[in-house]
């Protein structure tokens, strides 16, 4: 599911509309100058492919249930 979600979201439309340009794509929750920041090589980056998060959130039992394109999973107790 985190993979779908990473690939769902258009980082860098955000950075361009919605920040003005005035920002970096980040992948991890931390700043890259911070001493908690891992090495460039041991990050793993997904880039912004639809296709392939929904493909992952059906893999992973999720269904699109209404007009809006929500998709949901049904859980039983």
């Amino acid at each position: 599911i985190r993979e779908a979600i990473a690939r769902g979201i258009n980082k860098e439309l955000i950075v361009n509309k919605v920040l003005l340009n005035q920002g970096t794509a980040a992948e991890l929750p931390n700043h890259p100058i911070s001493w908690a920041y891992p090495d460039k090589t041991s990050i793993t980056t997904f880039p912004f492919t639809p296709s392939k998060s929904i493909q992952l959130l059906k893999e992973a039992g999720y269904k699109r249930q209404s007009a809006n394109g929500i998709f949901e999973k049904e859980f039983r107790s």
